[in-house]
This record gives C-alpha cells, structure tokens and sequence, in this order.
C-alpha cells in the first residue's frame, strides 16, 4: 500500500506508506533520498485501525510538488470513509476532509476500496469544476 510522490522540493520521488493489516491505520512519509520518516501520523483509529490503509498521493495545484494524500481503508475497514490529508507541509500533516463512501449496512459494499480508482475520479471532477 503505497504511491510515490514528490514531498520534498529536491525533486527526488519519495514514498507514501500506509499500513498494512492490523497496522494501527498508520501511513508514512518516507524521504527518496535516505528512506528516513519525514513524519508518520494516524489516518485511522479503534476498529478501524485493523484494516489496511490504502494511499494515494495528488499534486493539486500544478507545482509538481504533492500536497494531498488521500487514504481508504483496506479489507475489514468498519467506517468506509475517504480521508484527504493536507501534507504541503510535510512536517505538520492536518485532515481537511472525509466522507463516508458507502453507508456500513450497503449489501454491495465489498469492504475495502482501491484508492488510486477514486483518484483517478476526482481529477475529473476537479477539471469540471473549473
């Protein structure tokens, strides 16, 4: 579970981690260079944090530089949500927004989804919103 994005203005790619099964819903800033943590927080917590975290990175504003992950929840996931994470300062990540994909009681929800299907979505949506 993992993208590579570009976090760090040196232009070398560096990885977005997020956890694996019963990982403690954690995702990871790791930095291209030297593999060092450039910060670690907590995408998802109680039950919820069991499942596996599933990362996306984004670039919204065009510079080349990634200031957006977007997370889900992995098979055993128990909220459903999409969770967008503002990393423009890579030290200090803050959650912006999060919703709840499908109600729990959908009988078509297969409990996990794959994030970079919903990135893919979401450009769209952004460039039709301009």
């Amino acid at each position: 579970h993992l993208d590579i994005a570009n976090i760090t203005p040196d232009a070398i790619p560096d990885l977005v981690v997020g956890a694996g099964h019963r990982g403690g819903g954690q995702v990871e800033l790791l930095n291209g260079i030297n593999g060092n943590v450039i910060n670690n927080f907590t995408a998802y917590t109680g039950a919820t944090s069991k499942s596996p975290v599933r990362v996306a990175a984004r670039d919204t504003d065009g510079d080349g530089i990634t200031d957006q992950i977007v997370t889900a929840q992995g098979p055993d996931g128990t909220q459903n949500k999409i969770k967008f994470f503002d990393i423009s300062n890579p030290l200090d990540v803050q959650l912006v927004d999060e919703f709840f994909a499908n109600p729990a009681d959908d009988p078509d929800f297969i409990g996990a989804y794959h994030i970079d299907d919903l990135i893919g979505t979401l450009a769209v949506d952004d460039e039709e919103d301009e």
